[in-house]
């Protein structure tokens, strides 16, 4: 009864993560078929009756036709507090045989682009998170450079198998626009080629550290006076500005997140422009100084996005205004604002979207720069951005910890008590002697992973969309982890009249933590500071079905073993759910009996080769996805 339930819940597991791994719950997938017809794969069909659903075009000629760079604003909403789920949004224009996709969306936090491999990036946008909405509204831009007609399609799903189609709809008169607000934008390009001689440079991802072109990076021209100035060009790589974003600069005395001075430059695609605010990192957390631009030079500022890349330009005093260096340290701590002059300093470069004003979790994996730079000189290096060594460690051991020793330790009490019954390690069966250490083997991996965490971040962390639920639930793995081998310790004796009970709690304990333990590995894959590819989902998908895959083998053939050798060995053998005795009423003695060929022999040999190829596929799924993080 135990393995048939372990068997429906894994089942259901993989249900549940192959749903998660196409990414329904969180936005329509980057799928051919489904950016091509806008269909869910959900197993239904569209809503043939009429859709409770508007959607307003305002910004367009009622004929749908569009200038060059015009804003289009689309709203979708429910007639009558009508709800919605999910949807996929699609800019098309009809350029001769068939529609292709066109411009890019502005698009809310609770929405995000998808369809990159269709069409330009932004030019379908779709849910963020599969709560109930009643309405919500995005900005389309049209291409820089063409005119032509545009139509939106696309989708709006109730529920799993409820959803209609997006068809064009009515077209509004032409909002006010947004009045302009900040500083604008301008198009001068990053001059790369004085870093070392005329400037300081620390450039990350680049193509050519002399030339570029680089992912993100920072230059500064230093001041000539004792109190001068200091002249900074931030950049950061963005494919589209089809969002508000900030691309942020931090000046720490080591090289993790906390007491840092930063740099926010903030873009905002709605009204044009950009502005420069100074901020604070605590422990896990930013927050806007209360005089935002202190040490800020007035009339400083400018920025632009061309050619996918965020510019920002700002100037900053290079020095506290106080004179001893004792004074300047002191207004330093209390303003929380390191000055270029003061010190020398690791660098930090983030990026990401802003919400509602605020910076969002960064988007990419920070570039810390390894040495102190001194930015009243013309230093120039290059980097990688790389996850935190300990952060790496953190997930490789927990994933060898649950993916490699954990299931192929639960699977020796299911099935190999039956397929070893006689053999033995030491005095003791050789399938406990298998199970026990590789079970403690996880639960030592599994603490080491967890206290590196708590220790690397310092606080209970939070995540968003589809990792939120990454941290509690490896907390529940965690505490289930110390219970079962406590349980154990205070088990009563194998023909104890209540031992039902431990076998029952043991056997629940352990199959929620490896259930928990496999869904907390498989939403890690959508941290976003982590950037994992695409293929990293699948092999946890392959993981799931082929763990899966061999509990139903061994089940199917532990049944069939028993059923045969109550027919064939009813004499010899004691055959019972828990294992197979040999009959010591039976008149052959017991050497006689061992030594003599049954069928058990051939059922074991089957058993332990599954068990082999279990033990290599897993190793081979949790090795591919070690080797990712290594060098991520």
């Amino acid at each position: 009864m135990h393995r048939l339930a372990t068997l429906a819940i894994m089942l259901g597991v993989i249900s549940l993560e192959f749903k998660l791994g196409r990414g329904y719950p969180y936005g329509a997938p980057n799928y051919p078929t489904e950016c091509a017809t806008l269909k869910p794969s959900h197993g239904a069909e569209f809503q043939d009756s009429e859709s409770p659903y508007d959607v307003l075009i305002a910004g367009a000629p009622n004929n749908g036709s569009y200038d060059a760079a015009q804003n289009i604003t689309v709203q979708i909403s429910g007639r009558d507090t009508v709800t919605f789920k999910g949807f996929i949004l699609q800019a098309r224009q009809y350029t001769g045989p068939e529609y292709v996709a066109i411009g890019s969306f502005v698009y809310p936090s609770n929405a995000k682009i998808t369809c990159q491999s269709y069409g330009p990036e932004g030019s379908s946008v779709t849910h963020k998170e599969n709560n109930t909405k009643t309405t919500i509204e995005f900005t389309w831009i049209s291409p820089i450079n063409a005119t032509g007609k545009v139509e939106f399609r696309g989708t709006i799903v109730e529920s799993y198998e409820i959803f209609w189609r997006i068809e064009p709809e009515n077209f509004s008169t032409p909002e006010p626009a947004i009045p302009t607000m900040g500083v604008p934008m301008n198009t001068t390009g990053v001059n790369v080629s004085e870093c070392g001689r005329t400037k300081g440079c620390y450039l990350s991802n680049c193509d050519d550290p002399n030339s570029g072109p680089c992912e993100y990076g920072v230059t500064w021209l230093p001041s000539t006076g004792a109190d001068g100035e200091t002249a900074f060009e931030l950049f950061g790589s963005a494919p589209s500005l089809t969002s508000p974003s900030y691309v942020a600069l931090g000046l720490s005395f080591d090289v993790s997140m906390g007491d840092d001075s930063v740099t926010d430059c903030l873009f905002n695609p709605f009204t044009g422009s950009v502005e420069v605010q100074m901020s604070w990192n605590n422990d896990g957390s930013n927050a806007v100084l209360g005089q935002k631009h202190m040490s800020l030079v007035n009339g400083s500022v400018s920025g632009y996005f061309d050619d996918g890349l965020l510019v920002c330009r700002f100037t900053r005093v290079t020095y506290p205004p106080s004179t001893s260096d004792t004074d300047r340290a002191q207004q330093q701590a209390e303003d929380r604002v390191y000055y270029p002059g003061s010190d020398v300093y690791h660098l930090m470069i983030a990026k990401g979207q802003v919400s509602d004003g605020f910076k969002d979790e960064h988007s990419m994996k920070p570039t810390v720069s390894e040495e102190k730079f001194n930015l009243t000189q013309t230093m120039q290096s290059s980097g990688e951005a790389k996850l935190n060594p300990l952060k790496k460690a953190h997930g490789i051991i927990m994933i060898f910890a649950w993916m490699v020793f954990a299931s192929f330790g639960i699977l020796m009490p299911r099935y190999f008590k039956t397929a070893w019954p006689k053999k033995t390690w030491f005095g003791k069966a050789v399938w406990f002697q298998l199970h026990q250490p590789l079970m403690i083997i996880t639960l030592i991996l599994t603490s080491a992973a967890f206290i590196i965490i708590f220790v690397t971040e310092g606080h209970y962390s939070k995540l968003d969309g589809a990792a939120a639920a990454h941290p509690p639930l490896g907390i529940i793995v965690m505490t289930l982890v110390l219970i079962n081998p406590i349980m154990a310790a205070f088990r009563p004796a194998p023909d104890a009249e209540r031992r039902w009970i431990f076998n029952i709690l043991h056997f629940c304990v352990g199959l929620v933590a490896h259930l928990s333990a496999t869904a907390t590995l498989f939403l890690a894959m959508y941290i976003t500071s982590l950037n994992m590819p695409d293929w990293c989902v699948g092999v946890m998908v392959l993981y799931v079905c082929w763990h899966a895959s061999v509990e139903i083998t061994l089940a199917v053939h532990m049944h069939c073993t028993q059923g045969r050798l109550k027919r064939k060995n009813a004499s010899k053998y004691n055959v019972t759910a828990s294992g197979i005795n040999l009959d010591l009423d039976s008149p052959t003695s017991n050497r006689e009996q061992i030594e003599k060929p049954s069928p058990l022999q051939a059922y074991s040999l089957f058993r332990t080769a599954i068990a082999g190829l279990h033990l290599l596929g897993v190793l081979s799924c949790a090795v591919a996805i070690s080797f990712q993080i290594v060098i991520s």
